[in-house]
């Protein structure tokens, strides 16, 4: 951006053939803010702080949701949310208010989360006291009330949460453990485990990471790499699903056991 001042605006609304009222100078209070006003830069400058900023909030954003429940993250997420926002907003309507009283306090606080996370990282006491740790609400198939009074967690949020990873009753579960991002995690009596092919002696065949290899009838190239396939392989695979061009192809996934899935585009 090229540096516009007060003073230059005025000049372009001028060329534009529209009007404005200047600011008299006639005492010295308003002469020293026009004074101000022709030094600093117009907002029109400030348009790359606001980006810079804007970035800056949505990778503490992103700090915050790889913490998800944790109490850094929560921090994090409530700073992201309300301070830096504001932080990046004052500078921009306040021409007063340089830059800097904007950008410094915002590299505070993401140099403050990055600070907490790596030491949390070195620090197994740090990162309990910050973090929390699991905590077993549910013992052979019993709720513990004294660790939910604790944790302030009623019966009907255990039952929730129960029902949401389809168990139907407290008794089937041999251990239930509240994580520290809130979710909860459980261990199932041998009774109540659903049937595994292992038990019933059986050798399914293998699976891996699905990956689009076609989409929209494009082929994707990284996932090919990966797979270590050709466009010539490619082809084959296409031609073999009775379907005679790779552009003809609205989605295909292939993994690195073998195993794929193609549709073909609608007509």
């Amino acid at each position: 951006f090229r540096p516009f001042t007060i003073r230059q605006a005025m000049t372009d609304v001028e060329a534009e053939g529209l009007s404005f009222t200047p600011i008299e100078t006639g005492k010295e209070d308003e002469a020293l803010a026009l004074k101000l006003q022709e030094s600093l830069p117009c907002w029109v400058d400030r348009k790359p702080f606001g980006f810079a900023a804007a970035a800056a909030s949505y990778r503490c954003g992103a700090w915050a949701a790889h913490r998800n429940g944790t109490f850094v993250g929560y921090v994090i997420a409530s700073l992201e949310k309300t301070s830096i926002s504001e932080l990046a907003a004052i500078p921009m309507q306040d021409l007063g208010v340089p830059l800097t009283a904007g950008l410094i306090p915002i590299l505070t606080l993401v140099s403050v989360e990055i600070i907490i996370s790596f030491l949390c990282l070195k620090s197994r006491r740090l990162r309990r006291m910050m973090n929390g740790c699991a905590a077993i609400i549910i013992r052979g198939g019993k709720l513990d009330r004294v660790k939910m009074a604790q944790l302030r967690i009623t019966t009907d949020e255990v039952l929730e949460a129960l029902r949401q990873n389809n168990i139907a009753s407290i008794a089937d579960v041999k251990y239930g453990v509240l994580e520290p991002n809130g979710q909860l995690s459980y261990v199932l009596r041998p009774d109540a485990q659903p049937v595994t092919a292992g038990m019933l002696n059986l050798s399914p065949s293998d699976s891996g990471v699905p990956l689009i290899v076609i989409s929209d009838g494009k082929p994707v190239m990284g996932n090919l790499n990966a797979l270590n396939l050709s466009l010539s392989d490619l082809e084959k695979r296409v031609k073999k699903a009775n379907i005679p061009r790779v552009s003809d192809v609205f989605i295909m996934t292939l993994d690195d056991c073998g195993n794929q899935f193609v549709q073909k585009k609608e007509a």
